[in-house]
């Protein structure tokens, strides 16, 4: 195996990542719907207005804190999904403008900065072997950031989730016992 393919291989396995980490936040999402969807309607059918007391006004805050987090906790999701659009992993300022020589041939951001499909076709024939090679470590390398970022910004979610079920159960603990009541 050459290294352009053993490099390749290595892109791949970091894009099966990336889609693990973007498809674990969408599910998130998904049960975020789900839950916010069986909340509201378990404090609709828990709170009567004309005899507002105690447990009412508990569910009432409950349910502004639940809202708060489940807010929080679909930014957050919204992290980990949103794409990646730098050039390196230091890159802060994507409107820079590029010098046409530095564009990759690999990374989608560059490829549709080129004019028009021939000046891309003349830069990856004026390429050597070698410096085909040294863009797409490039692309390993800012690939392998954008996973661990994925996975680091995952991994922010799981508070929110917490909050989030936690806050539900004391307002369906707390309907059920106003509905008793």
């Amino acid at each position: 195996m050459d290294k352009i393919e053993f490099y390749f291989k290595v892109l791949a396995r970091y894009d099966l990542y990336v889609q693990l980490a973007n498809t674990k936040a969408s599910n998130q999402i998904t049960f975020l719907s789900s839950i916010l969807v069986a909340i509201t309607a378990l404090v609709g059918w828990g709170i009567t207005f004309t005899n507002m007391d105690i447990l009412g006004c508990m569910i009432i805050v409950l349910y502004g804190v639940f809202l708060y987090c489940c807010g929080e906790w679909y930014m957050h999701c919204m992290n980990v999904i949103q794409p990646n659009r730098k050039r390196s992993k230091s890159d802060s300022n994507s409107d820079v403008k590029i010098n046409v020589d530095e564009l990759s041939t690999i990374f989608y951001s560059d490829v549709a900065k080129f004019k028009d499909l021939q000046s891309i076709k003349d830069k990856v024939e004026a390429k050597d072997e070698q410096s085909h090679l040294d863009d797409l470590i490039n692309q390993v390398y800012i690939m392998a950031s954008v996973t661990e970022k994925k996975f680091d910004d995952y991994q922010k979610i799981q508070p929110w989730l917490i909050s989030a079920v936690v806050i539900s159960i004391f307002i369906l603990l707390l309907t059920c016992i106003s509905k008793i009541n």
